[in-house]
């Protein structure tokens, strides 16, 4: 399996967009997408559960929102971007900022929800997995980027 894997890796390099793999495929870039999968899976299980029970898709949404962003803090700052400073005033100032962006991704996500499952009659978990897919893009960028970046 890893020498499938590092074969696709090799051969990925080698193409036209080689120096852009060499630079895009690395530790951190695979550990938030492991760390973004298993946060997708907690919200989209919480979410499953808020619905039947009846909740409708804000209040779903919300209560699976947090859930998953208390998750996800913990495994970006610990796995992926690897932040060590965990004294209380530097956890609070990652933390607020890292809640901040997640209440942005969460409002773009309920705006979707809502469009695609009350407005278009979409299929939900469908809309639910695309809705997951475009939120981990936007939160790998605003934690790299905001929350998690490296002063160098």
């Amino acid at each position: 399996m890893r020498e499938r894997a590092n074969k696709l890796i090799q051969t990925l390099e080698e193409g036209k967009f080689g120096p852009l793999i060499k630079k895009v495929i690395n530790r951190e870039f695979i550990t938030y997408i492991i760390c973004g999968v298993l946060t997708s899976i907690v919200g989209i299980s919480t979410y499953s559960l808020f619905r039947s029970m009846s909740l409708n898709v804000p209040v779903s949404n919300t209560f699976s929102s947090a859930i998953a962003i208390a998750f996800a803090f913990v495994v970006n700052k610990q796995f992926v971007f690897e932040s060590k400073d965990w004294s209380f005033p530097f956890i609070a100032y990652e933390l607020g900022r890292f809640a901040g962006g997640r209440v942005f991704t969460y409002l773009v996500e309920t705006g979707l929800l809502m469009l695609m499952v009350d407005k278009l009659h979409l299929y939900e978990p469908y809309c639910k997995l695309f809705s997951q897919a475009v939120i981990i893009a936007l939160n790998y960028i605003i934690s790299k980027w905001i929350i998690f970046k490296k002063n160098s």
